[in-house]
């Protein structure tokens, strides 16, 4: 593949986070492509939501993802390890397609509470 069509792919591997801080909780919007050219960039955003203080809640909100790789995975993981507490609040929504797929698969869903949008989340965290 030549070289300028190589970089017209990798360019197509785009990732933007916005992030919303409330008094309750984070929310961490992901929308594009989560994969090896983006993980780590998602992971230095989640790694700042930390820095001070672990927020009371932390929604991730997975519904505007185009694509993901096992990638993604890891990252989420290494984001559930930062809360001590295994009932700490951290969801994810909008979870389907290949995510919903990897998530069960590999059982890595477990480790999370799921929901379908970020109103569920915020009713069934309370807030």
């Amino acid at each position: 593949m030549p070289a300028h069509d190589r970089a017209a792919l990798y360019q197509e591997h785009e990732l933007q986070i916005t992030k919303d801080v409330l008094p309750a909780l984070t929310m961490l919007v992901l929308r594009g492509t989560l994969d090896y050219t983006t993980h780590a960039r998602f992971q230095r955003h989640a790694d700042d939501v930390f820095r001070e203080q672990p927020p009371p809640a932390l929604i991730i909100d997975l519904s505007e993802l185009e694509f993901c790789d096992s990638s993604s995975l890891s990252a989420l993981i290494a984001i559930r390890r930062k809360f001590p507490d295994p009932d700490a609040s951290l969801v994810l929504v909008g979870v389907n397609g290949r995510m919903a797929r990897l998530l069960e698969l590999t059982g890595v869903i477990a480790l999370f509470r799921c929901f379908a949008t970020r109103d569920d989340a915020q009713r069934n965290l309370g807030l």
